[in-house]
């Protein structure tokens, strides 16, 4: 993944947008022209502008200043701590909820461990697939043997979860 593009500095984000951390919500703020009209008709709702992913949702703003697309709970984040994030996790996976109690700046292997079930997944827990009759179990690349008991399966896949560090929310369905 590419390291993406500083944010405007803090005054700047705080210059342009206010944010609700009980709602999560970023809204723009209303500019008034010389002649004492709104200018910006856009501060009177919340920014709910999607991204254009087909995996994950989220918000997105344009700052006119730089002349470029910032993802809103990245800017939430240098809001609200004064500093750049380096990926930022959505604790409870839903992209478009920027509480700030629900993000944390992480790394990318954080981030990964707090993935929801993939959807394609047939037996309803993250690395487990039945396989000619015995289940098999697999956290990363690394193999945790084949059972023929779902529950036995179950537990060595979470208790390696736990080992490892992963987050209590990996692997559920969001």
């Amino acid at each position: 993944m590419r390291k993406p593009k500083p944010l405007p500095s803090v005054e700047e984000l705080n210059k342009w947008f206010r944010y609700d951390p009980e709602t999560g919500d970023l809204w723009k703020k209303p500019k008034i022209n010389a002649k004492g009209e709104l200018r910006v008709l856009t501060s009177l709702k919340p920014i709910r502008r999607k991204t254009f992913s087909k995996t994950t949702e989220y918000y997105q703003v344009y700052i006119p200043c730089s002349d470029r697309f910032y993802l809103v709970h990245r800017i939430i984040w240098k809001m609200w701590y004064g500093e750049d994030p380096d990926v930022i996790d959505h604790i409870n996976g839903i992209g478009t909820d920027n509480r700030i109690e629900n993000l944390r700046n992480v790394n990318m292997l954080e981030n990964a461990r707090n993935m929801a079930l993939h959807r394609r997944n047939k037996t309803g827990v993250s690395g487990v697939s039945l396989e000619r009759g015995v289940y098999r179990v697999r956290i990363g690349k690394k193999e945790l043997g084949r059972f023929s008991n779902f529950e036995e399966a179950v537990k060595i896949r979470k208790q390696a979860e736990i080992e490892l560090g992963y987050h209590k929310n990996h692997g559920t369905i969001r």
